[in-house]
């Protein structure tokens, strides 16, 4: 069984894709969930806020099989929030889907960011093979690698650091949601940077901003020889379907009629929408995405109502 987190914020957007998400979960297999976690990430004055539309809006939407699994955490749940000048940005995001792992009481956990949503039926094998986590490759712009060659140059592993990338360069390890972690091992590299460097791991990581989260651990689980015992390093792209920030008159990769040709040649597990990426949206655009998520769905009144929300 797994323990499924999902991160979100402070944004409207970003909380309606959170409705949508948690009704997603009809089409996961009740017997992989061990606990649904809503994480969020924000400011500690902002909780009462987030916790009423929690039990107003984000449970009503979860599916009635699932409401004694679906739960809330705060980052205040995580760390003294007041010993902390924190804010919810891209490192904070990465933070609390290492440190969350001080709670999980699975095995593994799958870290899920708000845009993600379940779109055919998920189990077991969907996220095992082998025996062995999946993991999928991805290509990274130069300033993604940089923070890659920062976290191996962190456990020493500079010199051979190609060695233990799993796939043939331009390809390196995700770094997309959904991702699996073994709980274990990230509790393991915290102890071990905070032992190494006699301060918290918050503010190792926040305040040197030279690693990234999937990197990190990657580079980590190399360091402790665990990258091949756990993983099974797929060569294939990851099983989502995501429509990023990118202006869509300039990257054809973005545009709709090339993420239907993924629909159909991959028929992917997930699908997930950046909400930086609506303003490059038309209406066009905007109209395919809501019918595809009514076709997912059947139609359901519910879904509607949030997918109405996603614009």
């Amino acid at each position: 069984m797994f323990d499924f987190v999902s991160i979100v914020f402070d944004n409207d957007i970003e909380i309606s894709q959170i409705f949508l998400q948690i009704h997603s979960f009809k089409f996961v297999d009740i017997n992989i969930i061990n606990n649904i976690y809503i994480l969020f990430n924000d400011k500690e004055e902002k909780n009462i806020k987030f916790k009423e539309t929690f039990n107003k809006n984000i449970v009503k939407f979860c599916p009635v099989n699932l409401i004694d699994k679906l739960k809330i955490i705060f980052i205040s749940d995580l760390i003294n929030l007041k010993e902390k000048d924190y804010m919810s940005d891209w490192f904070t995001q990465q933070f609390v889907k290492l440190y969350v792992s001080k709670i999980i009481s699975s095995e593994y956990y799958i870290v899920l960011d708000s845009k993600n949503n379940f779109i055919k039926n998920v189990n077991k094998e969907t996220f095992i093979s082998q025996n062995k986590l999946i993991m999928y490759y991805e290509h990274h712009c130069p300033e993604l690698i940089t923070y890659y060659d920062n976290c191996f140059s962190y456990f020493n592993l500079s010199d051979n650091k190609d060695d233990y990338n799993p796939y043939i360069l331009p390809s390196y390890v995700q770094t997309t949601t959904p991702y699996i972690f073994i709980t274990k091992e990230c509790q393991n590299m915290i102890s071990y940077v905070e032992n190494k460097e006699g301060k918290d791991f918050y503010d190792f990581f926040i305040y040197s901003k030279k690693y990234t989260e999937f990197f990190f651990y990657f580079a980590w689980l190399c360091f402790v020889n665990k990258n091949n015992d756990q993983y099974i390093y797929l060569n294939e792209t990851i099983d989502n379907v995501i429509i990023g920030p990118h202006d869509i008159s300039i990257y054809w990769w973005n545009r709709w009629d090339y993420k239907e040709s993924i629909f159909n040649s991959r028929n992917p597990t997930t699908f997930s929408m950046s909400s930086k990426s609506i303003k490059y949206l038309d209406e066009s655009y905007k109209e395919n995405i809501k019918n595809f998520y009514k076709k997912i769905y059947d139609n359901d009144i519910v879904n509607e109502k949030i997918i109405e929300m996603l614009f």
